[in-house]
């Protein structure tokens, strides 16, 4: 199923501060495909910082955005899809991921995350919440989907470059089954 896909991307997400967009730059350039940070893109749309647009429009709506935008960056291809943590937490955006690339699972242990999320302020899901609670809380809620995704690559050792070449070697196999 995996290697029959409509289009070669390769799609990485996961949890907030597992490294989808800086390891997404890495593969991106090593593979010499475009780097699409789904974020960046709404909030270039929007003209305003994923910060405020949960906290004027909720995410809810930040969601919808992001299922509007599939369909449009999955009409191309040779592309490095750095999603949103939640964007493919939906059974359609999913569905739409795998028939058009390579999906790829960052994951690190919610210890590891709380610590590189400790001075962020650029985290709505976080504002006003213990972060060990309400990432372990976001996790459980998207376990379902992350779990059912075959391809996967611990970042929790923080070596960016070990963890993109992992991920350049899964899609290649894949492009290769």
């Amino acid at each position: 199923m995996f290697a029959h896909a409509k289009r070669r991307n390769l799609f990485l997400t996961g949890m907030m501060a597992t490294g989808k967009s800086t390891i997404g730059e890495i593969v991106a350039r090593k593979l010499a495909y475009v780097l699409i940070d789904t974020d960046a893109v709404i909030e270039r749309q929007l003209s305003l910082p994923v910060t405020e647009i949960f906290a004027v429009h909720g995410e809810d709506f930040f969601r919808q955005r992001e299922t509007a935008l599939l369909p449009e960056i999955i009409s191309r291809e040779h592309q490095v899809i750095a999603t949103g943590g939640g964007m493919l937490t939906n059974h359609g955006n999913m569905a739409a991921a795998f028939a058009n690339g390579l999906v790829t699972l960052l994951h690190a242990p919610i210890e590891v995350l709380v610590a590189r999320l400790s001075n962020a302020t650029d985290r709505p899901l976080l504002n006003g919440f213990s972060p060990e609670e309400r990432l372990q809380e976001i996790y459980n809620r998207r376990a379902e989907f992350y779990e059912g995704i075959r391809h996967q690559v611990d970042t929790s050792s923080g070596n960016i470059d070990q963890a993109a070449d992992e991920i350049i070697g899964l899609y290649i196999n894949w492009l290769n089954e």
